[in-house]
């Protein structure tokens, strides 16, 4: 969410406003992200009408490092040509991150604006253990 601990935002802002090179790990990298108010209303709308046990996504465009980092500085009317040093990819970080996973797909209802995934039920967990103590070997 934008402006928020851990958000690329203050971490934009702080270089820029400091004079330092902005670092971004790969700008062709892409992320989601949400204002406030979206992430306000998402929770909302979650309350009112997710599933009890569902998982509630706002729907997003994906958007490029590099694209949100050339919008901030034209918000914050910084020089055309500010330093950017490519950092790398950190261990674990994703450079196409999804909203819906493969295995959730299979379990998502559209809502408007919102996805749903529903949860598993108590009849699909319990045949799946199953399934996964009757295949265990142990040697």
């Amino acid at each position: 969410m934008i402006g928020t601990a851990g958000s690329f935002f203050p971490i934009l802002y702080h270089q820029i406003k400091n004079k330092l090179p902005i670092t971004i790990t790969n700008p062709d990298m892409t992320r989601f992200f949400m204002s406030k108010k979206e992430a306000i209303e998402l929770i909302f709308w979650a309350a009112e009408y997710g599933d009890n046990g569902g998982t509630v996504i706002r729907r997003m465009k994906a958007t490029t490092v590099k694209v949100l980092v050339d919008k901030f500085l034209e918000v914050l009317r910084a020089k055309e040509a500010y330093p950017i040093k490519i950092v790398g990819t950190r261990v674990g970080e994703k450079q196409h991150e999804t909203l819906i996973s493969e295995d959730e797909s299979f379990r998502i209802r559209e809502e408007g604006q919102y996805y749903i995934v529903k949860p598993y039920t108590a009849n699909e967990i319990s045949e799946n253990l199953m399934k996964e103590k009757s295949s265990r070997v142990i040697s």
